[in-house]
């Protein structure tokens, strides 16, 4: 959730707007519960997607941070297991991260367009599927990078020579 949090707020920020911030994205009180929950843009609807032979094969699709988004929890638990089509008129009224997924449908937001277009993001509407996750996965690896830097890390760690950090990233 932290790592959604960060993505969600940057691009908040990129998009020349301040909420919902870090701290908003984070909070959970006992009272309130928490007013962002994880969404899976890809339902647990493996029935839908015959390209999958192993239901393993479609969790580790579904499980793919490419295919998660911070949304409000209401809305999240109210819609659990609709189809695509039916979920993204949802993320219209979310968050920019969220409202990514939906960009072409904001002509007139100009913040938007230049955000989604800076990145080459899709816009879908009634479908999203395994190669559309690895390209989401690949966008928030972007948007990583302008959050922290990335390539610091794996040096300082020590994880990767840049043969297999090239590899990493054809593979996502």
């Amino acid at each position: 959730k932290y790592y959604l949090a960060r993505l969600t707020e940057k691009t908040g920020l990129l998009c020349e707007r301040t909420s919902p911030n870090f701290v908003a994205l984070m909070n959970y009180s006992r009272k309130n519960r928490q007013p962002f929950d994880i969404e899976h843009i890809i339902a647990d609807t493996y029935h839908l997607y015959p390209e999958f032979s192993r239901k393993d094969d479609f969790e580790k699709m579904r499980n793919n941070i490419g295919n998660l988004i911070l949304i409000e929890y209401s809305v999240n638990r109210s819609k659990r297991d609709i189809t695509i089509e039916e979920k993204m008129p949802n993320y219209k009224n979310q968050n920019d991260l969220a409202r990514t997924l939906v960009w072409q449908d904001f002509p007139n937001d100009n913040h938007l367009r230049d955000f989604a277009q800076r990145y080459a993001l899709t816009s879908y509407s009634k479908d999203f599927r395994g190669p559309d996750v690895n390209s989401r996965a690949l966008f928030y690896w972007e948007l990583s990078k302008e959050i922290w830097n990335v390539d610091y890390f794996v040096e300082i760690a020590g994880l990767f020579s840049t043969e297999k950090k090239e590899a990493l990233s054809q593979s996502l």
